[in-house]
Protein backbone atom coordinates (compact mmCIF):
# COMPACT_ATOMS: atom_id res chain seq x y z
CA UNK A 1 0.00 0.00 0.00
CA UNK A 2 3.03 2.29 0.35
CA UNK A 3 2.89 3.53 -3.27
CA UNK A 4 -0.83 4.19 -3.05
CA UNK A 5 -0.24 6.28 0.08
CA UNK A 6 2.38 8.27 -1.85
CA UNK A 7 -0.11 8.71 -4.69
CA UNK A 8 -2.83 10.02 -2.37
CA UNK A 9 -0.34 12.32 -0.62
CA UNK A 10 0.75 13.86 -3.94
CA UNK A 11 -2.86 14.33 -5.01
CA UNK A 12 -3.67 16.05 -1.71
CA UNK A 13 -0.67 18.36 -2.15
CA UNK A 14 -1.96 19.21 -5.62
CA UNK A 15 -5.46 19.90 -4.29
CA UNK A 16 -4.00 22.09 -1.54
CA UNK A 17 -2.34 24.32 -4.15
CA UNK A 18 -5.48 24.22 -6.30
CA UNK A 19 -7.47 25.66 -3.40
CA UNK A 20 -4.77 28.31 -3.06
CA UNK A 21 -5.39 29.29 -6.71
CA UNK A 22 -1.92 28.11 -7.76
CA UNK A 23 -3.01 26.03 -10.72
CA UNK A 24 0.36 25.35 -12.31
CA UNK A 25 1.85 23.86 -9.15
CA UNK A 26 -1.39 22.03 -8.45
CA UNK A 27 -1.66 20.40 -11.86
CA UNK A 28 2.02 19.48 -11.76
CA UNK A 29 1.57 17.46 -8.55
CA UNK A 30 -1.70 15.89 -9.64
CA UNK A 31 -0.31 15.01 -13.06
CA UNK A 32 2.88 13.61 -11.55
CA UNK A 33 0.85 11.39 -9.22
CA UNK A 34 -1.33 10.11 -12.06
CA UNK A 35 1.55 9.44 -14.43
CA UNK A 36 4.00 7.88 -11.96
CA UNK A 37 1.55 5.42 -10.40
CA UNK A 38 0.45 4.25 -13.84
CA UNK A 39 3.85 4.21 -15.53
CA UNK A 40 6.14 2.65 -12.93
CA UNK A 41 3.93 -0.34 -12.14
CA UNK A 42 5.08 -3.88 -12.65
CA UNK A 43 3.38 -5.85 -15.40
CA UNK A 44 1.69 -7.96 -12.72
CA UNK A 45 -0.26 -4.92 -11.48
CA UNK A 46 -3.60 -4.97 -13.29
CA UNK A 47 -5.34 -7.98 -14.75
CA UNK A 48 -5.19 -6.65 -18.34
CA UNK A 49 -1.78 -4.97 -18.19
CA UNK A 50 0.05 -7.81 -19.92
CA UNK A 51 -2.52 -7.82 -22.75
CA UNK A 52 -1.85 -4.15 -23.49
CA UNK A 53 1.88 -4.78 -23.38
CA UNK A 54 1.40 -7.55 -25.96
CA UNK A 55 -0.58 -5.16 -28.15
CA UNK A 56 2.18 -2.57 -27.87
CA UNK A 57 5.05 -4.95 -28.55
CA UNK A 58 3.22 -6.39 -31.54
CA UNK A 59 2.08 -3.03 -32.90
CA UNK A 60 4.64 -3.03 -35.71
CA UNK A 61 2.79 -6.00 -37.22
CA UNK A 62 -0.67 -4.43 -36.95
CA UNK A 63 -2.69 -3.48 -39.97
CA UNK A 64 -4.86 -0.39 -39.61
CA UNK A 65 -7.50 -2.27 -41.59
CA UNK A 66 -7.73 -4.90 -38.85
CA UNK A 67 -10.82 -3.72 -37.01
CA UNK A 68 -10.53 -6.21 -34.14
CA UNK A 69 -8.61 -3.48 -32.34
CA UNK A 70 -9.68 0.11 -32.83
CA UNK A 71 -7.65 2.01 -35.51
CA UNK A 72 -6.70 5.09 -33.46
CA UNK A 73 -5.44 2.94 -30.60
CA UNK A 74 -3.44 0.82 -33.05
CA UNK A 75 -1.99 3.96 -34.62
CA UNK A 76 -1.07 5.39 -31.21
CA UNK A 77 0.72 2.15 -30.29
CA UNK A 78 2.44 2.10 -33.68
CA UNK A 79 3.76 5.66 -33.30
CA UNK A 80 5.10 5.09 -29.80
CA UNK A 81 6.66 1.73 -30.67
CA UNK A 82 8.46 3.12 -33.72
CA UNK A 83 9.78 6.01 -31.66
CA UNK A 84 10.95 3.83 -28.79
CA UNK A 85 10.14 0.26 -27.75
CA UNK A 86 10.20 1.11 -24.05
CA UNK A 87 7.15 -0.15 -22.15
CA UNK A 88 7.72 2.60 -19.57
CA UNK A 89 7.54 5.25 -22.30
CA UNK A 90 4.37 3.62 -23.62
CA UNK A 91 2.70 3.79 -20.19
CA UNK A 92 4.02 7.32 -19.72
CA UNK A 93 2.54 8.68 -22.96
CA UNK A 94 -0.80 6.91 -22.46
CA UNK A 95 -1.20 8.28 -18.92
CA UNK A 96 -0.17 11.80 -19.99
CA UNK A 97 -2.74 11.68 -22.80
CA UNK A 98 -5.45 10.57 -20.37
CA UNK A 99 -4.48 13.27 -17.88
CA UNK A 100 -4.44 16.09 -20.44
CA UNK A 101 -7.91 15.18 -21.72
CA UNK A 102 -9.32 15.11 -18.18
CA UNK A 103 -7.58 18.38 -17.40
CA UNK A 104 -9.52 19.91 -20.29
CA UNK A 105 -12.75 18.24 -19.15
CA UNK A 106 -12.56 19.60 -15.61
CA UNK A 107 -11.61 23.05 -16.87
CA UNK A 108 -14.69 23.02 -19.11
CA UNK A 109 -17.27 21.58 -16.74
CA UNK A 110 -16.16 22.33 -13.17
CA UNK A 111 -16.73 26.04 -12.73
CA UNK A 112 -16.54 25.76 -8.93
CA UNK A 113 -14.89 23.41 -6.42
CA UNK A 114 -12.56 21.82 -8.95
CA UNK A 115 -10.79 20.04 -6.10
CA UNK A 116 -13.91 17.93 -5.53
CA UNK A 117 -13.97 16.94 -9.20
CA UNK A 118 -10.30 15.94 -9.14
CA UNK A 119 -10.64 14.01 -5.89
CA UNK A 120 -13.67 12.12 -7.22
CA UNK A 121 -11.93 11.38 -10.51
CA UNK A 122 -8.76 10.02 -8.93
CA UNK A 123 -10.25 7.98 -6.07
CA UNK A 124 -12.91 6.13 -8.07
CA UNK A 125 -12.98 3.73 -11.00
CA UNK A 126 -12.72 6.72 -13.38
CA UNK A 127 -8.92 6.64 -12.88
CA UNK A 128 -8.43 3.06 -11.73
CA UNK A 129 -9.97 1.65 -14.92
CA UNK A 130 -7.07 3.19 -16.83
CA UNK A 131 -4.89 0.34 -15.51
CA UNK A 132 -6.98 -2.42 -17.06
CA UNK A 133 -9.41 -1.16 -19.69
CA UNK A 134 -7.03 1.45 -21.04
CA UNK A 135 -8.73 1.82 -24.41
CA UNK A 136 -12.13 2.36 -22.84
CA UNK A 137 -10.73 4.71 -20.23
CA UNK A 138 -9.20 6.97 -22.87
CA UNK A 139 -12.39 6.73 -24.95
CA UNK A 140 -14.42 7.78 -21.88
CA UNK A 141 -12.22 10.84 -21.38
CA UNK A 142 -12.52 11.77 -25.06
CA UNK A 143 -16.29 11.27 -24.97
CA UNK A 144 -16.65 13.68 -22.05
CA UNK A 145 -14.53 16.20 -23.97
CA UNK A 146 -16.79 15.69 -27.00
CA UNK A 147 -19.81 16.58 -24.86
CA UNK A 148 -18.12 19.80 -23.77
CA UNK A 149 -17.44 20.76 -27.37
CA UNK A 150 -21.01 19.91 -28.35
CA UNK A 151 -22.39 22.14 -25.60
CA UNK A 152 -20.09 24.93 -26.80
CA UNK A 153 -21.48 24.39 -30.34
CA UNK A 154 -18.04 23.60 -31.71
CA UNK A 155 -19.47 21.01 -34.05
CA UNK A 156 -16.41 20.23 -36.17
CA UNK A 157 -14.30 19.75 -33.05
CA UNK A 158 -17.07 17.59 -31.60
CA UNK A 159 -17.08 15.35 -34.66
CA UNK A 160 -13.28 15.08 -34.65
CA UNK A 161 -13.05 14.16 -30.94
CA UNK A 162 -15.99 11.76 -31.30
CA UNK A 163 -14.18 9.96 -34.10
CA UNK A 164 -11.07 9.74 -31.92
CA UNK A 165 -13.18 8.25 -29.13
CA UNK A 166 -14.71 5.71 -31.51
CA UNK A 167 -11.26 4.98 -32.89
CA UNK A 168 -10.05 4.25 -29.38
CA UNK A 169 -12.95 2.00 -28.34
CA UNK A 170 -16.06 1.23 -30.37
CA UNK A 171 -18.25 1.09 -27.26
CA UNK A 172 -18.09 4.89 -26.99
CA UNK A 173 -20.80 5.02 -29.67
CA UNK A 174 -23.29 4.30 -26.88
CA UNK A 175 -22.60 7.45 -24.88
CA UNK A 176 -22.14 9.61 -27.98
CA UNK A 177 -25.65 8.64 -29.07
CA UNK A 178 -26.91 9.19 -25.53
CA UNK A 179 -25.64 12.78 -25.68
CA UNK A 180 -28.06 13.51 -28.52
CA UNK A 181 -31.02 12.27 -26.50
CA UNK A 182 -30.00 13.86 -23.21
CA UNK A 183 -29.49 17.30 -24.74
CA UNK A 184 -32.96 17.15 -26.30
CA UNK A 185 -34.85 15.62 -23.35
CA UNK A 186 -33.44 17.21 -20.22
CA UNK A 187 -35.47 15.26 -17.69
CA UNK A 188 -33.25 12.99 -15.56
CA UNK A 189 -36.17 10.96 -14.18
CA UNK A 190 -37.24 9.97 -17.70
CA UNK A 191 -33.77 8.60 -18.37
CA UNK A 192 -33.63 6.82 -15.02
CA UNK A 193 -36.93 5.02 -15.53
CA UNK A 194 -36.55 4.35 -19.25
CA UNK A 195 -32.98 3.07 -18.94
CA UNK A 196 -34.01 0.81 -16.04
CA UNK A 197 -36.78 -0.61 -18.21
CA UNK A 198 -34.64 -0.98 -21.33
CA UNK A 199 -31.69 -2.42 -19.43
CA UNK A 200 -33.95 -5.05 -17.90
CA UNK A 201 -35.80 -5.99 -21.08
CA UNK A 202 -32.85 -6.24 -23.48
CA UNK A 203 -30.14 -7.42 -21.08
CA UNK A 204 -30.94 -11.14 -21.34
CA UNK A 205 -30.83 -11.08 -25.14
CA UNK A 206 -27.64 -9.02 -25.15
CA UNK A 207 -25.99 -11.35 -22.63
CA UNK A 208 -26.75 -14.36 -24.81
CA UNK A 209 -25.43 -12.58 -27.90
CA UNK A 210 -22.21 -11.43 -26.22
CA UNK A 211 -21.54 -14.87 -24.74
CA UNK A 212 -21.88 -16.42 -28.20
CA UNK A 213 -19.92 -13.67 -29.92
CA UNK A 214 -16.87 -13.89 -27.65
CA UNK A 215 -15.39 -16.87 -25.83
CA UNK A 216 -13.93 -14.37 -23.38
CA UNK A 217 -17.44 -13.57 -22.15
CA UNK A 218 -18.80 -17.12 -22.12
CA UNK A 219 -19.63 -16.62 -18.42
CA UNK A 220 -22.45 -14.34 -19.60
CA UNK A 221 -24.38 -17.26 -21.06
CA UNK A 222 -26.23 -17.88 -17.82
CA UNK A 223 -27.87 -15.54 -15.36
CA UNK A 224 -26.94 -16.02 -11.73
CA UNK A 225 -29.57 -16.47 -9.04
CA UNK A 226 -27.59 -14.26 -6.67
CA UNK A 227 -26.99 -10.52 -6.68
CA UNK A 228 -23.35 -9.48 -6.98
CA UNK A 229 -21.79 -6.33 -5.57
CA UNK A 230 -24.47 -5.59 -3.00
CA UNK A 231 -22.23 -3.01 -1.25
CA UNK A 232 -21.70 -1.25 -4.56
CA UNK A 233 -25.45 -1.18 -5.24
CA UNK A 234 -26.15 0.35 -1.82
CA UNK A 235 -23.46 2.99 -2.42
CA UNK A 236 -24.90 3.79 -5.86
CA UNK A 237 -28.43 4.10 -4.49
CA UNK A 238 -27.18 6.50 -1.83
CA UNK A 239 -25.46 8.64 -4.47
CA UNK A 240 -28.52 8.58 -6.69
CA UNK A 241 -30.78 9.77 -3.87
CA UNK A 242 -28.28 12.51 -2.98
CA UNK A 243 -28.05 13.79 -6.56
CA UNK A 244 -31.81 13.71 -7.07
CA UNK A 245 -32.40 15.47 -3.76
CA UNK A 246 -30.05 18.25 -4.87
CA UNK A 247 -31.82 18.35 -8.21
CA UNK A 248 -35.34 18.79 -6.89
CA UNK A 249 -34.31 21.02 -4.00
CA UNK A 250 -31.82 23.37 -5.67
CA UNK A 251 -31.07 22.67 -9.34
CA UNK A 252 -34.40 21.98 -11.01
CA UNK A 253 -33.70 24.68 -13.61
CA UNK A 254 -29.97 24.11 -13.98
CA UNK A 255 -29.51 22.76 -17.51
CA UNK A 256 -25.98 21.40 -17.02
CA UNK A 257 -26.91 19.65 -13.78
CA UNK A 258 -29.83 17.97 -15.56
CA UNK A 259 -27.50 16.76 -18.32
CA UNK A 260 -25.02 15.29 -15.82
CA UNK A 261 -27.76 13.68 -13.74
CA UNK A 262 -29.46 12.18 -16.80
CA UNK A 263 -26.20 10.57 -17.90
CA UNK A 264 -25.41 9.33 -14.40
CA UNK A 265 -28.92 7.85 -14.19
CA UNK A 266 -28.29 5.79 -17.33
CA UNK A 267 -25.08 4.40 -15.85
CA UNK A 268 -26.84 3.62 -12.58
CA UNK A 269 -29.57 1.69 -14.40
CA UNK A 270 -27.15 -0.34 -16.52
CA UNK A 271 -24.94 -1.33 -13.59
CA UNK A 272 -27.72 -2.13 -11.13
CA UNK A 273 -29.60 -4.32 -13.62
CA UNK A 274 -26.45 -6.27 -14.50
CA UNK A 275 -25.57 -6.64 -10.83
CA UNK A 276 -29.03 -8.00 -10.06
CA UNK A 277 -28.42 -10.53 -12.83
CA UNK A 278 -25.25 -11.57 -11.02
CA UNK A 279 -22.91 -10.79 -13.91
CA UNK A 280 -19.12 -10.43 -13.55
CA UNK A 281 -17.40 -7.02 -13.69
CA UNK A 282 -16.30 -7.22 -17.30
CA UNK A 283 -17.61 -6.83 -20.82
CA UNK A 284 -20.97 -5.02 -21.10
CA UNK A 285 -20.98 -4.16 -17.38
CA UNK A 286 -18.15 -1.74 -18.10
CA UNK A 287 -20.44 0.33 -20.31
CA UNK A 288 -21.96 1.78 -17.16
CA UNK A 289 -18.68 3.54 -16.31
CA UNK A 290 -19.10 5.83 -19.34
CA UNK A 291 -22.10 7.34 -17.58
CA UNK A 292 -21.21 6.96 -13.92
CA UNK A 293 -18.09 9.11 -14.37
CA UNK A 294 -20.36 12.16 -14.50
CA UNK A 295 -20.45 12.04 -10.72
CA UNK A 296 -17.13 13.87 -11.11
CA UNK A 297 -19.15 16.95 -12.06
CA UNK A 298 -22.16 16.35 -9.81
CA UNK A 299 -20.44 16.32 -6.40
CA UNK A 300 -19.23 19.96 -6.63
CA UNK A 301 -22.87 21.08 -6.70
CA UNK A 302 -23.25 19.78 -3.15
CA UNK A 303 -20.60 22.19 -1.90
CA UNK A 304 -21.89 25.11 -3.94
CA UNK A 305 -25.05 25.30 -1.81
CA UNK A 306 -23.11 25.38 1.48
CA UNK A 307 -22.49 29.09 1.95
CA UNK A 308 -21.03 29.04 5.45
CA UNK A 309 -17.24 28.67 5.04
CA UNK A 310 -16.73 26.80 8.30
CA UNK A 311 -19.48 24.31 7.55
CA UNK A 312 -18.22 23.85 3.99
CA UNK A 313 -14.71 23.14 5.32
CA UNK A 314 -16.07 20.51 7.70
CA UNK A 315 -18.13 18.82 4.98
CA UNK A 316 -15.16 18.92 2.61
CA UNK A 317 -12.94 17.31 5.22
CA UNK A 318 -15.49 14.53 5.69
CA UNK A 319 -15.85 14.12 1.92
CA UNK A 320 -12.08 13.96 1.41
CA UNK A 321 -11.77 11.37 4.17
CA UNK A 322 -14.61 9.29 2.80
CA UNK A 323 -13.39 9.29 -0.81
CA UNK A 324 -9.84 8.38 0.23
CA UNK A 325 -11.27 5.54 2.32
CA UNK A 326 -13.26 4.37 -0.71
CA UNK A 327 -10.07 4.47 -2.77
CA UNK A 328 -8.12 2.27 -0.36
CA UNK A 329 -11.06 -0.08 0.12
CA UNK A 330 -11.37 -0.46 -3.67
CA UNK A 331 -7.67 -1.21 -4.03
CA UNK A 332 -7.49 -3.59 -1.07
CA UNK A 333 -10.64 -5.47 -2.13
CA UNK A 334 -8.81 -6.65 -5.24
CA UNK A 335 -10.32 -4.32 -7.84
CA UNK A 336 -8.64 -4.99 -11.18
CA UNK A 337 -5.72 -6.82 -9.63
CA UNK A 338 -4.14 -3.53 -8.49
CA UNK A 339 -3.07 -4.89 -5.09
CA UNK A 340 -0.32 -5.52 -4.22
CA UNK A 341 1.47 -2.78 -6.14
CA UNK A 342 5.07 -3.29 -7.18
CA UNK A 343 7.49 -1.21 -9.21
CA UNK A 344 8.82 -2.67 -12.44
CA UNK A 345 12.56 -3.09 -12.78
CA UNK A 346 14.39 -1.27 -15.55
Amino acid sequence: MFFYFIFVFMVLVGLFFLNKKQKIISYFFIGLAVVLLFSFRDLSVGTDTINYVDIFLGSSRFNLNDFKIEPFFIFLNYLIYNFNESIFLYFLIVSILWYIVWLLNIEIFSTFHKDISWLTLLTTSAYLTLFNITRQSIAMALSVLALGLLLQKKYFSFIFISLLALGTHYSSILILLAFMLVLKITNPLIFLLSSLFLSTTISIAMIEYVSLFSVRYSSYSTVSDSITGINLIIFLVFKLFLFYYLYYKFYLNDYLYKVFLSLFSIGFSILVVFKFLGLPDEGPVRLSIYFLIFEVFLYPYLFYIIKDMYMRSVVKFLFYSFMISVFFYTIYSGFGGLYPYSVRGF
